[in-house]
């Protein structure tokens, strides 16, 4: 009875992470399952699924095709999805099942890739970790992926800000998401883009323009300490809340404080979950 779950997570939450990333962005997502699945997510995960066009789809995976190993078909499928739909790119997550039996999500990858010619992103999820590495890693392929070279350099007092880790699986669509804009636009700085509820893929893209990374959430480390490395950009770590908070929040901002934190370290909660992702891109 002590390996006994008095509370189960709902399945497949960590690809229900990478859906939530990217549901706004342009591209085709699919949950590589039995049919099911995908509206476990829509009824639980995805709020924006009522009024906001996205592409998140199910492969409908069946037994004799799970007896066999048959990922012609996933294969196959997908490439008639992406000539129909015409996605900006493609990610391909598993639940459960496919992981049982091992399926080969690095190579599907590489085949879709090479027959659609969008960029792909294979990711063995499995339904055992948070949404952390799932909506975490995805963060990070897109920046890999799609991010330009920034034309300016960080400048100190910042201006311009990226929020990191807006998703509805934190902060819902009760319009936190257009407070904390509103608050970053009204104390004189510019959004330089928001991961990822309100923009477009094109607008992320410029994000390495930024001054200053905001991480709203846990899943945004992976990107904060990935564009950190890369470019520059330095980041702070918390929420505003209340007048005093709020106020001490602005001042980090514009003063590249990445010692200020409000609400959790994340430290922690970063490294741990990195190897996670790491452990589950390259397995």
């Amino acid at each position: 009875m002590k390996q006994a779950q008095r509370v189960l997570s709902t399945y497949a939450v960590d690809m229900f992470g990478i859906a939530s990333s990217l549901f706004e962005l342009g591209g085709l997502i699919v949950m590589h399952d039995a049919s099911g699945c995908n509206s476990t997510y829509d009824t639980h995960d995805e709020p924006r699924w009522y009024d906001t066009p996205s592409m998140v789809y199910i492969s409908g995976l069946n037994e004799i095709d799970t007896i066999q190993g048959n990922d012609q078909r996933l294969i196959d499928n997908i490439a008639e999805a992406v000539e129909a739909a015409h996605p900006r790119f493609v990610a391909i997550g598993g639940s459960p099942m496919p992981n049982a039996i091992g399926t080969d999500f690095k190579a599907i990858e590489r085949l879709v890739a090479a027959r659609t010619g969008l960029p792909t992103l294979g990711f063995r999820t499995d339904g055992i970790h948070s949404y952390l590495p799932g909506a975490g890693g995805a963060y990070v392929w897109l920046a890999k992926t799609f991010l330009k070279a920034p034309h300016r350099k960080p400048q100190k007092p910042a201006k311009r800000v990226n929020l990191l880790g807006l998703t509805p699986l934190d902060f819902s669509v009760v319009g936190n998401a257009t407070t904390l804009k509103q608050i970053v636009t009204d104390a004189g700085f510019t959004l330089q883009s928001s991961w990822s509820m309100g923009d477009t893929l094109d607008t992320l893209a410029e994000a390495a323009n930024a001054d200053i990374n905001v991480v709203l959430s846990s899943t945004a480390f992976y990107l904060a300490q990935y564009m950190r490395d890369t470019y520059g950009i330095p980041y702070v770590v918390g929420i505003p809340m209340g007048e005093k908070g709020t106020a001490d929040w602005l001042e980090a901002l514009r003063n590249c404080d990445s010692s200020y934190l409000t609400g959790f370290t994340g430290q922690e909660k970063y490294i741990k979950a990195c190897s996670v992702f790491q452990a589950l891109r390259s397995a």
